[in-house]
């Protein structure tokens, strides 16, 4: 069953089943994230990296094994409806340190790409050579608003 789950059918029976996409929507963001080439929208960690890491056991920064282990569906505004324009890829850590939208793209980016630097096998790494996806100030940033 577990193994069902990483295929593109299997996230995407997810995606419909407990996230509320469409059937269309769901098959089309399972594909996307289940890409080799896809990378996380906001640090910029490629997807096969990801896998790599989980494949070794870790470390990971949060959260269970288990959401380490691929690219995850990122809403970009939280309070819109899970559909197609408004998912992209995040990694684990990105997804969980954005939280509901409180903090910026770029503050997330910086936070997780210095955790990347840190913690994770050398041999990993070179995809932090290039500029995190997002720039400075991207993001919806509600902190003062709390």
């Amino acid at each position: 069953m577990a193994a069902w789950r990483q295929t593109p059918n299997g996230v995407a029976s997810h995606l419909r089943t407990r996230r509320g996409y469409s059937p269309a929507d769901a098959q089309a963001v399972a594909f996307w994230i289940l890409h080799p080439a896809a990378s996380c929208a906001i640090c910029g960690v490629p997807g096969a990296i990801v896998a790599a890491l989980y494949d070794r056991g870790g470390p990971f920064k949060r959260g269970p094994d288990s959401a380490n282990r691929r690219l995850q569906a990122d809403r970009i505004d939280c309070w819109q409806a899970h559909a197609l324009e408004n998912t992209r890829p995040a990694c684990w850590p990105c997804n969980a340190a954005r939280g509901r939208g409180i903090r910026t793209d770029y503050s997330v980016a910086e936070e997780v790409r210095a955790w990347w630097r840190e913690n994770a096998p050398r041999d990993l790494l070179a995809w932090l050579e290039a500029p995190p996806p997002c720039r400075p100030g991207e993001g919806v940033d509600l902190s003062a608003a709390i």
